[in-house]
């Protein structure tokens, strides 16, 4: 079973381009992941920004969305169902629910807007200056 696994993987790595002695070679001297002590100081306080704007997004979405608005957005956005998904969770149409997430987005705009809450866009790295 062991040989087998390891075949498995020995494979994984040739589809993608990966000579296996070149990994070994890199784990051997620098251990699989080599982040700096700098990268991985960034990377914790990337997280915590990431968790301060996650809970904040989760206390409006309580305070100014619908149970109804709060589930079809949870749905789509957290648990990456697609509108049509969605719908048949909440027993609704397609177009409804995109109506809805619509709204509930606007709403939670409105709400980072009056509370001085930059948007960041889609592609926006973590290191940008907050």
């Amino acid at each position: 079973m062991e040989k087998r696994k390891s075949d498995e993987c020995e494979g994984r790595l040739r589809r993608v381009g990966l000579n296996s002695k070149a990994v070994e070679k890199v784990e051997r001297e620098k251990g699989l992941w080599y982040e700096s002590p700098e990268e991985v100081a960034a990377g914790l306080r990337a997280g915590r920004r990431r968790a301060v704007r996650m809970r904040w997004v989760l206390r409006q979405m309580e305070r100014r969305l619908s149970a109804r608005e709060r589930r079809c957005v949870e749905l789509y956005y957290l648990r990456g169902l697609s509108y049509r998904d969605v719908a048949a969770e909440v027993g609704s149409t397609r177009a409804k629910v995109e109506r809805m997430i619509r709204r509930a987005i606007a709403e939670l705009r409105k709400a980072a807007s009056l509370s001085g809450i930059e948007e960041r866009s889609e592609g926006a790295g973590e290191e940008g200056g907050e």
